[in-house]
This record gives C-alpha cells, structure tokens and sequence, in this order.
C-alpha cells in the first residue's frame, strides 16, 4: 500500500513537467491539409482543363503528403507524389517529391506568415532547360491560394505563369 501511494505521489509530482504536448512542427503546413485544391489549367496547352492537388496528414502527423495530377480531355494524369517536412538537422522545412517520370525534385521551403516558398532545381515547363525554379504559395483565405512558378536563372521578378487553386 505504502509503495502505492508513493508511486501515485510520483506520477502526480511528474505532471506538472508534462504540460501539454509540444505542437507538431508541421504545423504550418496545416492548413492546405483536407478536401481537393483545383485550379482552371485550360490556358496551359490544348485538352488541359484542371490541375488537382489534394494534401493529407501523414498517419504518425509528422508531414504533409501531397499528389498532383493534370485533368485533360483524356483523363486525369497522375503527375506529382510527395512531402513537405520539417527537417531537424537544417531546423528548416522542405520538401521532396517524385514526378511521372520517376524523377526526384526536392529542396528547402520556407514559410513566413500567409507566403510559402518552394527552391528547387526543374526544368523549365515552356522549353526544358534546367534552372533553379521557385514556387510561391500565397494564402488568400482558407480556400484559396495563389500558385506562382519563377525561373530564377532567367528572370527572378516575373512568373513564368500563376495559377489560382480553390478547395473543394
């Protein structure tokens, strides 16, 4: 009985220094988790009508998960699969993911307030050619955001093109 009590009398003396859980690092990514973003993709090229990216929570809640595909007049072509995280050992977030050809594409993100930034090494979507690229996420609300892809190798200040996602 007395070993009880004693034991008891620990566990409520540690409670204290439990406190609440720490919040996930992932945190700021949250929000873009839940339903399918879409955005019109009809002036991209002939046959194109949406792009749709839907985010989900990965089950241990320590990143986010994305897929990405491109909606034509033939049907919907799986083209982006993977994560953003928080990396300890750079104490920043990033991201990788796979594209349709099998290729891997990974970089830093950044995240400061409604703005979320992307760096990573791509080739350019109008003719091929490899340069440092740059996706801007802008948060206009919680169902929309604005997606910018730049070339920072040849012109850092204007997109390439823009597009506005809304969730589903």
């Amino acid at each position: 009985m007395k070993r009880t009590l004693l034991a008891l009398g620990a566990v409520f003396a540690l409670l204290p220094l439990l406190g609440a859980a720490p919040a996930k690092r992932i945190e700021p990514m949250l929000w873009l988790v839940g339903g399918t973003w879409t955005a019109d993709a009809s002036g991209l090229g002939p046959g194109m009508l949406r792009i749709e990216t839907k985010y989900r929570l990965s089950s241990n809640g320590s990143f986010v998960r994305f897929t990405t595909a491109f909606v034509s007049t033939k049907g919907a072509a799986p083209t982006y699969d993977g994560n953003f995280y928080y990396d300890p050992a750079t104490t920043q977030f990033a991201m990788w993911y796979a594209n349709a050809k099998g290729e891997i594409v990974q970089g830093p993100v950044a995240v400061d307030g409604d703005i979320t930034s992307l760096l990573f090494e791509s080739g350019d979507p109008r003719d091929g050619k490899p340069g440092q690229m740059r996706v801007v996420l802008t948060r206009k609300s919680d169902d929309l955001y604005i997606w910018s892809l730049y070339n920072l190798t040849r012109d850092p200040l204007k997109p390439i093109f823009s597009l506005d996602y809304r969730r589903r």
